[in-house]
């Protein structure tokens, strides 16, 4: 298996002294702590911490795979991937709103971090619209006006946010176009 060269705990670095379970357990525990300091660099607006704390997060979602022997992300049109990871709440000169973490990879390179608003999204598929007829386009989540910084909305609206995205790749027309 392919995957398991690139992996240190597959390649059998790591496992000849604990059982698959304990690994997948003590990779699972980093994974956590690495999602929660990726949380609070949001949260404190410390955005330059954000690319190496995505790297280690994607490392360990790969050991895990790797161990479990779940296959790898699938690229979406001409290799390019979008996943829209996790949103936060920003509080900067007196106002409040949430952005969202975007990871985005081209082929096997290494991936860069976005951090977009939703109204980003929005543009984005004004955009789209302008040069398709609005059929073609996947439907972005309705915005929300109150409410919208709520723990529950936020990752539902990731989750939402992250399909979007993958629809919008997945289709070679909307894909290239030069938006």
């Amino acid at each position: 298996k392919e995957e398991s060269e690139n992996c240190s705990v597959c390649s059998g670095e790591e496992t000849d002294t604990l059982p698959q379970n304990q690994v997948l357990d003590v990779l699972r525990e980093q994974l956590a702590r690495v999602q929660s300091y990726l949380k609070s660099a949001l949260r404190e607006g410390k955005l330059e911490e954000l690319a190496s704390l995505e790297r280690a997060r994607r490392e360990l979602e790969n050991e895990i795979a790797c161990v479990e022997g779940s296959p790898s992300p699938s690229l979406g049109h001409a290799n390019l991937r979008a996943r829209v990871m996790v949103s936060e709440v920003v509080h900067q000169k007196g106002s409040s709103f949430a952005i969202y973490l975007i990871e985005v990879q081209r082929g096997g390179s290494e991936g860069h971090i976005l951090v977009r608003r939703f109204n980003d999204f929005l543009k984005l598929h004004s955009m789209l619209a302008e040069r398709f007829h609005e059929s073609q386009i996947p439907k972005l989540p309705s915005k929300k006006i109150f409410g919208n910084l709520n723990e529950s909305f936020r990752m539902k609206r990731t989750q939402a946010l992250d399909r979007w995205t993958g629809l919008v790749l997945d289709d070679p027309l909307l894909s290239s176009a030069k938006v």
